[in-house]
């Protein structure tokens, strides 16, 4: 079978390098027969050297790739033809162009295939016997049976050897060309932990790939490709030997026989069906640990070849550093739609939870409010202590506001001293015991600076308005708490913005 990924070798861009060798052997012939004792037949010997420059004409002007696979064979079996014509003008078995013989069986081992190869070396049988049968002696004595016998084994050994050696080129090309596929697609995945996955059934030949990470204190499943046993999770303390031994020497690792393993390996037999398993332990920062590669066989344990070795440690590196990469952008993104100073969420990224929040309670009918909370005298605060003093007071009040909230509140910075809340299914009065909480807390001031407090705004989204008229609405009502001093609250009486509009000033409670 012809290994894939390789061009038919009479292609157009390549055949006439590939046929290079039969117009040499063209040449040679014509320079042996000139050669004493020069005794050449004139009229095989225009039909043999007519035959051949027929034949590699047609080599160049056929379009092969249109034909059957088959037929790539046709120009070395069609060498025989012409070498039968010009042997024999040159005195048959005494001419001493008998080793050309070899040739066809050469170019179909580098070539062909097997098959080909058979059919090739029967051909050459063939045309050593036929003379011998037909002719005879003189001109074919019937010592020349002996080298027929030498040269078909010659031939078929030279060309079995030639067809190994270039399986053996063409399948390791093959496998350097899955493995750069392979790191390839590592590299430039958004999941670099299921592209590891796939990558090691397509490089190594497992029936499982596994990607097994810790994670407090446990060893978890984050990626597969093949049977999926579920979710994986066991505490490093408890895991197997197996397991253990390859975190923390960092050398692969053989589980013969998963079955009769513990319970983790038992169970991952039961329910993918594998037999046994190899761990690749993954370095991270140049030390293992952290992340394991688990491959999964439904067959007896195996020694790895040479190629699946390295390429299971190349694939183990592009893991780490694709993983890595993504974590580091995942971390890089998520530090963008935070607040430095107070940890908690920047207006950019509170304002698009906001839309998905709108969108939530558009979509199930509960009600949604937003409040904004800002500190009362934190500007005369930060003109009277340092930054770090001020930057610490804002840090430690945003702290306390997340204490005081539900876990679906969304919090976030809108200002020097204001932060400003998504409160989800919080009608009017879940909006009052939420200020009530937030104005019961003190603002700590820290180092001997007196304790601040806030003053709020809030207002309920009324099921049709745009999250812009939304946030007006809430900050007019902050802005009424504030005018009336400090440490006071605004709801909005009613989710409209006609009052804002006219003017009216809506109650203020302290």
């Amino acid at each position: 079978m012809r290994v894939t990924g390789f061009e038919r070798p009479l292609a157009r861009d390549d055949r006439r390098g590939r046929m290079a060798p039969f117009a040499v052997a063209v040449a040679v012939e014509l320079a042996v027969l000139v050669l004493p004792p020069a005794t050449a037949n004139p009229t095989f010997l225009v039909a043999g050297v007519a035959l051949l420059v027929l034949i590699l004409a047609a080599t160049v002007a056929v379009p092969w790739e249109r034909l059957p696979g088959w037929t790539d064979a046709a120009p070395a079996v069609a060498f025989l033809i012409p070498f039968m014509l010009l042997r024999h003008s040159a005195g048959g078995a005494s001419s001493g162009l008998a080793p050309l013989v070899v040739l066809p069986a050469l170019w179909i081992g580098l070539h062909g295939t097997r098959r080909q190869l058979d059919v090739v070396v029967a051909l050459i049988a063939l045309a050593l016997v036929a003379p011998i049968v037909l002719v005879g002696a003189p001109t074919y004595p019937s010592a020349e049976w002996r080298r027929v016998v030498l040269s078909v084994v010659v031939c078929h050994l030279v060309g079995r050897s030639v067809l190994r050696l270039v399986g053996e080129v063409r399948e390791r090309a093959a496998q350097l060309e899955r493995l750069a596929t392979a790191t390839r697609t590592v590299n430039r995945a958004a999941d670099p932990r299921q592209a590891t996955c796939a990558a090691l059934r397509s490089v190594c030949g497992a029936d499982l790939g596994l990607l097994l990470e810790v994670r407090d204190e446990r060893l978890v499943s984050t990626g597969v490709d093949g049977p999926d046993p579920g979710r994986l999770s066991v505490l490093l303390a408890e895991a197997p030997v197996a397991i253990s031994a390859a975190l923390h020497s960092g050398r692969r690792t053989t589980v013969p026989d998963a079955a009769s393993e513990a319970a983790f390996f038992a169970n991952l037999a039961v329910s993918t069906g594998i037999v046994s398993a190899v761990l690749q332990p993954v370095c991270r920062d140049g030390s293992p640990g952290g992340l394991l590669l688990l491959l999964g066989y439904r067959s007896a344990a195996r020694e790895l070849s040479s190629y699946e070795s390295a390429a299971l440690d190349v694939l183990a590196g592009e893991a780490s550093t694709g993983i890595e990469r993504v974590d580091l952008m995942q971390r890089l993104a998520r530090s963008a739609e935070i607040d430095i100073v107070t940890g908690v969420s920047n207006r950019r990224a509170w304002d698009r939870q906001l839309g998905v929040e709108i969108s939530r309670a558009a979509r199930t009918g509960l009600p949604l409010t937003v409040m904004i909370v800002a500190v009362d005298g934190f500007r005369s605060f930060a003109e009277t202590y340092d930054r770090h003093a001020a930057d610490k007071l804002l840090a430690d009040y945003a702290s306390t506001l997340r204490s005081l909230l539900r876990d679906v509140d969304v919090i976030g910075r809108s200002g020097a001293e204001q932060f400003i809340l998504a409160l989800p299914d919080c009608d009017r009065a879940g909006s009052e015991r939420i200020a009530n909480r937030i104005r019961a807390a003190v603002v700590p001031g820290g180092a001997g600076a007196p304790e601040l407090t806030c003053s709020l705004g809030w207002a309920a989204w009324d099921g049709v308005e745009s999250p812009e008229q939304l946030l007006v609405r809430a900050d007019y009502q902050l802005y009424l708490a504030r005018s009336s001093g400090t440490d006071r609250r605004a709801p909005s009486a009613a989710p409209t913005n006609q009052a804002i509009k006219s003017g009216q000033v809506l109650p203020v409670t302290r």
